[in-house]
């Protein structure tokens, strides 16, 4: 088991500082674990560690990714465990800190345990969807959200252009 050390909070309450203090005292480098600093050319308004703090102590997962880019936390998941390996393989601590909990306990806990799909399986589910589904058109959203907190119908992708699949 590998030693990380955590810091977690709202926006503002010193965690860069904090983690740059603790990677000095004790070999480390810091792992953002922020769903908006890592993103290039936002440096307004997200706490985003400056230049010279990045000089301070090495940050992974800062400021690397392009706003038009998509991600998703099992990207970040896969990235921050690959930085976590780099750090440890050169005998220095990883110091997670950042404020999008979801990154973090997808880091410390995964973000779920599934099974393998069975692609036969899978096949066979959409097939009889698509022959017992039947396609409604409302623009009653009062009446939708109704009869979803009845559960009466199961929200599908096309929720947003007003299409609902139901048996």
């Amino acid at each position: 088991m590998k030693n990380i050390i955590t810091i977690c909070g709202p926006t503002g309450i010193g965690k860069t500082g904090f983690a740059i203090y603790l990677a000095k005292q004790f070999n480390g480098e810091i792992i953002g674990a922020d769903s908006m600093q890592i993103y290039k050319y936002m440096d307004i308004g997200t706490a985003k560690p400056d230049t010279s703090e990045r000089a301070e102590a090495c940050h992974h997962l800062v400021d690397f990714l392009d706003p038009a880019k998509e991600f998703d936390a099992g990207q970040y998941a896969k990235m921050a465990d690959e930085a976590i390996d780099i750090i440890t393989h050169k005998k220095r601590l990883p110091i997670v800190a950042g404020g999008t909990g979801l990154y973090i306990r997808a880091i410390l806990y995964g973000l779920f345990r599934s099974r393998p799909v069975c692609r036969a399986t899978l096949a066979e589910l959409s097939e009889t969807l698509e022959k017992k589904a039947v396609l409604i058109f409302t623009s009653s959203w009062s009446a939708v959200i109704r009869l979803l907190h009845r559960g009466s119908i199961p929200m599908t992708d096309s929720a947003s252009s007003g299409l609902w699949k139901y048996f």
